[in-house]
């Protein structure tokens, strides 16, 4: 799953068991000045957790990733479709 939709599905509260509430780290950004490369690299857990990565945070930061077609499912992610 792509980063973002992970989180998101994360976030979802249960009515099942009582659980903290999962908030995603940061701010969202613009949509009329969003950040540069990746609009969502500032609050991906992926750069959060792997900084040790410095190409893939360079590129998150400064690319605006493709995006790649699986069946019926696409996703713009550098983490993701890196092979």
């Amino acid at each position: 799953k792509h980063p973002y939709t992970k989180t998101l599905l994360e976030a979802i509260p249960s009515i099942e068991e009582r659980k903290a509430f999962k908030q995603i780290r940061g701010d969202v950004p613009s949509p009329l000045d969003p950040p540069n490369g990746c609009h969502f690299h500032p609050r991906c857990q992926i750069l959060i957790d792997e900084t040790k990565d410095s190409h893939l945070k360079n590129k998150c930061e400064n690319e605006y990733p493709e995006t790649v077609y699986s069946g019926t499912s696409s996703v713009r992610c550098h983490a993701m479709n890196k092979a």
